[in-house]
């Protein structure tokens, strides 16, 4: 049988008290026990049903370290869109920045010339 890892948490006592173990790898595989060493070992008979059950209904069955596979690539995967969300912020606000400078006459004007003016607004030399 291929070994997978488990993890043994206590159950409180509303819940009845004693230890949980379950398969991350392998969802909805758990068992119990009133010590962690009964725990683990009701876990090996669960991994075994577990098992058994999927090939039965012809279900794939993951290899070992496969959450922590996707958990990687998930967290791999959050790092790239944060650093992406990251720039886009520094962007955001640098525009912002010059929105405000522009609002409050902090950027260079240019002398307006008479020549783009409208005639009606030109002065006469009456």
């Amino acid at each position: 049988m291929i070994k997978y890892a488990f993890v043994i948490e206590p159950i409180s006592d509303e819940d009845g008290g004693g230890f949980m173990a379950f398969f991350p790898d392998l969802p909805g595989c758990m068992s119990d026990g009133e010590t962690p060493e009964e725990a683990a070992v009701n876990a090996q008979d669960a991994l075994k049903c577990w098992v058994d059950a999927q090939l039965d209904r012809g279900a794939p069955v993951p290899g070992p370290g496969q959450s922590q596979k996707e958990f990687v690539e998930s967290m791999t995967a959050m790092s790239e869109d944060i650093d992406r969300l990251t720039e886009e912020l520094a962007e955001a606000r640098r525009k912002i920045a010059q929105l405000e400078g522009a609002r409050e006459g902090r950027w260079e004007r240019r002398p307006r010339s008479s020549s783009f003016m409208p005639a009606m607004h030109r002065q006469s030399a009456c």
